[in-house]
């Protein structure tokens, strides 16, 4: 907390100098209507949120790897490919279309095993239909991600892990 608290005390400083920047907490900043203790809240809660679920997925793929060594694998083949025994690791040269398996491991872990487990919940704010049904403004939706994710109208097969549905397949993206 006390890490969170000078980092927020030198942004307020630098908002307060330089003007505001894009990010959230000048956001937070603009119009005093958070405190700094409770930007600093704010903030934690994010920054512990987002270390959970990276923790999260890394398990699920160690996991995943103890069931498939084979995944394992290819994806460490498909990065010594790639790389070419380049440690200089980029944003540019981790995207999708340069290590493609990589990323169906990732899409596919996050499939069967996704940390954000429970419900969302989301409130209309018009009447609108989806699909046959008519929903009605102010009508709560309850959105489950493991529902959505094991359907098979969806996902072929949706019990079996299987990353090749992240490669080439017109069907998920639709």
């Amino acid at each position: 907390r006390n890490i969170m608290k000078k980092a927020i005390k030198l942004k307020r400083e630098k908002y307060e100098k330089d003007g505001p920047d894009d990010t959230l907490i000048c956001e937070m900043f603009e119009g005093n209507q958070f405190t700094d203790d409770e930007i600093v809240d704010q903030t934690t809660t994010l920054f512990f949120a987002g270390i959970d679920t990276t923790g999260h997925l890394l398990a699920a793929i160690m996991y995943v790897f103890g069931h498939h060594p084979e995944y394992q694998t290819k994806m460490i083949n498909e990065f010594r490919d790639k790389m070419k025994c380049n440690f200089d690791i980029t944003i540019d040269n981790l995207k999708d279309e340069n290590l493609p398996f990589v990323n169906a491991i990732i899409q596919e872990t996050l499939r069967l095993y996704n940390p954000a487990i429970g419900l969302f919940m989301r409130q209309c704010i018009k009447d609108t239909t989806l699909g046959k049904f008519k929903i009605e403004k102010g009508t709560i939706l309850y959105l489950s991600p493991y529902v959505s994710t094991q359907n098979p109208t969806y996902f072929e097969n949706p019990e079996v892990y299987d990353p090749s549905r992240w490669i080439n397949n017109e069907k998920q993206e639709e």
